[in-house]
C-alpha cells in the first residue's frame, strides 16, 4: 500500500545519498569501502538473498556491524583481489573483534556481503566452516538431511532440466556430485582444472590446487 510505496521511495533516497558520496569521494577511499557502499546500494535496491525490501535501520544496522571495522582492518588492502585465505582471515578478524553474543549476527552478514562481492566482482569465495562461531554456521549441516535417494532424485532432475542446454545440464550435475559425494566447497569446484582430473584405469581422481583463480 502507500506506506510499502514510501519506503521504497526513502529507500531510493538513500541509495542516492550513498552513491553520491561515494562518487564525491572517489579516489580517496579505499577499495573495501567503495565496496561496502555499494552493497548499501545494493541492499537499497534489491535487499537481500533472504528479503528483498529491507526497512532503512535494518539497513544502517548490516552497514554498521560489518563495514566500520572491515574499513579499519581492510584499507590498506587490494581488497578484490583477496583470495579465499585472504578474504578468510580478514573476516576472522572482524568476527573475532566483535562480542560473542553477536558473533553469529556479524558472520551472516558478511556472508550476505561477499555473495554480493562474488555476483558484483567475481572475488575469490572463502571458507565458511572457519569464519562461522560453530553453533551459528547454517552450513554446518547434517548431511543425513539430503538422503541417498534425494540425491539420486535431484541429481536425474538436473540432467533432464527442459530449460537448460546439454552443457548446462552436465555442468549443474555435475556441482551437486563433487559437493554432495566428495564434500567440495563452492570455490574449490569452480577452481578445477582439465589437468586436475586424473584417470586410473576406471578409477578418476582430482587435486585441489593453488592456481590463476584463487587459492585453496
Amino acid at each position: 500500500g502507500k506506506r510499502k510505496a514510501t519506503s521504497a521511495v526513502k529507500r531510493l533516497r538513500v541509495a542516492a545519498q550513498i552513491r553520491r558520496i561515494a562518487a564525491e569521494f572517489r579516489g580517496e577511499i579505499p577499495p573495501v569501502a567503495t565496496a561496502i557502499a555499494n552493497w548499501g546500494i545494493h541492499l537499497c535496491r534489491h535487499g537481500t538473498l533472504h528479503k528483498s525490501e529491507l526497512a532503512i535501520s535494518t539497513i544502517c544496522s548490516y552497514l554498521r556491524e560489518i563495514g566500520l571495522p572491515l574499513i579499519d582492518i581492510a584499507s590498506d588492502t587490494d581488497f578484490l583481489n583477496l583470495g579465499e585465505i585472504g578474504f578468510t582471515t580478514l573476516y576472522c578478524d572482524v568476527v573475532e573483534s566483535r562480542q560473542k553474543e553477536t558473533a553469529s549476527f556479524t558472520a551472516g552478514r558478511l556472508n550476505e556481503f561477499h555473495e554480493f562481492l562474488i555476483g558484483q566482482y567475481g572475488v575469490a569465495d572463502a571458507d565458511w566452516d572457519e569464519i562461522y562461531p560453530e553453533e551459528g554456521n547454517p552450513e554446518r549441516v547434517d548431511a543425513g538431511l539430503l538422503t541417498e535417494k534425494e540425491y539420486l532424485q535431484i541429481f536425474g532432475l538436473l540432467l533432464k532440466d527442459p530449460f537448460s542446454d546439454e552443457r548446462a545440464r552436465q555442468a549443474a550435475a555435475l556441482l551437486l556430485l563433487f559437493a554432495y559425494r566428495f564434500g567440495l566447497r563452492r570455490g574449490e569446484i569452480f577452481r578445477l582444472l582439465r589437468r586436475d582430473v586424473q584417470k586410473w584405469g576406471e578409477q578418476v581422481g582430482w587435486s585441489v590446487n593453488n592456481n590463476i583463480y584463487g587459492e585453496t
